[in-house]
């Protein structure tokens, strides 16, 4: 699972960050980082409800700046 944010769209509104903290961290300068790391997750099955709170974040997003490649299946 790869997930990315266009950060010329994000508004840093940090609704990512309360909905899904586990991926996502709204640093003090009011930046979005994806602290998600693929490779931890390489070979583990992915919780589902990480792969719900991921997709809350993507549909929420109000400038559609997030993007989930290769979600798993529930």
């Amino acid at each position: 699972m790869k997930i990315s944010i266009d950060n010329d769209k994000c508004i840093k509104c940090g609704l990512c960050a309360s909905i899904c903290p586990e991926v996502f961290v709204l640093r003090e300068d009011g930046s979005i980082e994806v602290i998600y790391k693929n490779e931890n997750s390489v070979g583990k099955k992915i919780d589902k409800k990480l792969v719900d709170d991921l997709e809350m974040a993507e549909t929420g997003c109000p400038v559609k700046a997030i993007t989930i490649e290769d979600k798993p299946n529930k």
